[in-house]
């Protein structure tokens, strides 16, 4: 019969000698007290002054000489992260980018709500926004800090990408939650980029030595968490990212804007003769969307702009290259081009 009585255990932090009531809460390892002070309790949160007010006088159990106050419902590892808040809200901050934050502090952003301690809310509901951009430029920003953190974990064997950036899927489930919706532009749009077949609970399986170093830097998603809407919002985003492609035209300079009439022929050899640098951007983004790395417009726009790169391109092919004045407009265009691919992601992804 004994073996069927959870263990109790006291909180090595939260567990005050001068406090006047004990909380009780489940844990996974059994139960864990929490001896703090009403006054504080009371001053933060309403709801603790009124729960306090309904248990005064209703319970004669007592522990250590104070009374005892059941916490149904409440997770003892949520329970003591709301607590640590009220104590020292300096000291409750967590590590930028860590893929578990979302799912880690769901529980206590619940509890932030159920207790009605919306500071504690607004912080922890920050802690993930802040991981995510809200738009191009800190994207922009974003990203070429993820791709310097994939090439060290490329280099090193022992380093997993997933482990160190933020996972998406957490992210949308927690944003949807809790009402950050300004991220799932973003974290929908990161979600694309990662291979199904790529999936979180595939992270610690065993690969040969030969295949390490290439897992390492290949990011995986919670695929298995998403429910029908969000699968069905990433089906509907995939496919509108995967058609999407630049006009070539558009990305002409005026001086070099081309007849509507002869844009439009199929004739390659009729367009290279009309306009050389029509052909080069043909040929350009021919290139660029040729590429194995797909599903990531942003980025390939930005490719477009390295385009002296590209043997297809070279001096042979195209003596004469871009003229001076699509030189100057192409960043220009590549501009545009993103800023509407960024600005179309929430119709992409059904998110209004």
């Amino acid at each position: 019969m004994t073996a069927n009585i959870p263990q109790v255990h006291r909180s090595a932090q939260l567990y005050f000698p001068d406090g006047d009531v004990v909380l009780r809460a489940a844990a996974s390892d059994g139960v864990q007290l929490f001896r703090v002070h009403k006054f504080l309790l009371k001053h933060h949160s309403m709801a603790f002054s009124d729960m306090f007010h309904a248990e005064n006088g209703s319970s004669s159990e007592t522990y250590d000489g104070v009374p005892v106050v059941d916490m149904p419902g409440d997770r003892a590892e949520d329970l003591a992260l709301l607590l640590s808040y009220l104590y020292n809200p300096s000291r409750l901050s967590f590590k930028r980018f860590d893929p578990d934050k979302a799912l880690e502090i769901s529980g206590v952003v619940r509890l932030a709500d159920k207790y009605l301690l919306e500071p504690l809310r607004n912080h922890l509901v920050q802690q993930i926004a802040s991981d995510w951009p809200t738009t191009l430029e800190e994207w922009d920003i974003r990203d070429a800090e993820i791709q310097a953190t994939r090439k060290a974990a490329f280099a090193q064997k022992t380093t997993k990408l997933s482990r160190i950036i933020p996972e998406p899927v957490a992210a949308i489930i927690f944003a949807q939650e809790f009402g950050c919706t300004q991220i799932l532009p973003a974290a929908f749009y990161q979600l694309a980029q990662i291979n199904f077949k790529d999936a979180w609970e595939g992270l610690d399986k065993e690969v040969p030595p030969w295949h390490a170093q290439w897992a390492n830097g290949t990011p995986a998603a919670r695929w298995s968490l998403l429910e029908k809407d969000n699968l069905v919002r990433c089906l509907h985003g995939f496919q509108w990212i995967d058609d999407i492609r630049p006009i070539e035209f558009r990305l002409l300079s005026e001086k070099c804007w081309p007849n509507k009439e002869w844009a439009d022929q199929n004739d390659y050899d009729v367009i290279e003769q009309r306009s050389k640098c029509y052909a080069y951007l043909c040929e350009l983004v021919k290139v660029v969307w040729g590429k194995v790395e797909r599903r990531n417009p942003l980025q390939l726009l930005l490719d477009c702009l390295d385009y002296e790169k590209y043997p297809e391109l070279s001096k042979e092919r195209f003596p004469e290259g871009l003229c001076e004045h699509c030189r100057e407009s192409l960043p220009t265009e590549i501009a545009r081009e993103r800023r509407g691919v960024w600005g179309r992601l929430p119709m992409y992804f059904k998110l209004k």
